[in-house]
């Protein structure tokens, strides 16, 4: 699943092998895999959990980092209490893309009267409330 072998063929994540992930021409990141916890495919691709010593349980879909458990706060408190607190009067929330739940838990500290939230693979709510549970905590 993570790779492809000499004959083209997909391989799977492995403890010991490095994430790298391009960000922009020029940078690129990388997170040493120090066990896998889950790794999948379906119809609508790749996903994985694994453990990085730095920065906890990292997410990644379609080889892109999604988040890490240990620095998810910071990205999901700012791009939930920011617009929620600066409009004043929000009501209904909808979150596009938001499977893992994170955003979700952020909004919901609001008492949001209405919140939906919508993500192309309904199969990752499920698969992050198992493998990623402190998403869900509070």
């Amino acid at each position: 699943f993570f790779g492809v072998d000499s004959a083209g063929m997909a391989t799977p994540l492995a403890k010991g092998d490095w994430v790298t992930e391009e960000i922009v021409p020029g940078w690129r990141q990388q997170m040493l895999v120090d066990e896998v916890m889950v790794e999948e495919r379906n119809d609508l691709g790749h996903r994985a959990v694994f453990k990085n010593q730095a920065l906890g349980d990292v997410l990644l879909i379609e080889d892109r980092i999604q988040l890490t458990s240990r620095d998810e706060h910071a990205y999901h408190e700012m791009f939930t209490h920011v617009p929620i607190v600066g409009h004043g009067k929000v009501k209904d929330v909808l979150i596009i893309g938001g499977g893992d739940g994170a955003s979700l838990r952020e909004v919901l500290k609001h008492r949001t009267l209405r919140v939906t939230l919508v993500d192309i693979d309904p199969g990752i709510i499920a698969f992050s409330k198992k493998f990623l549970p402190t998403l869900h905590r509070e």
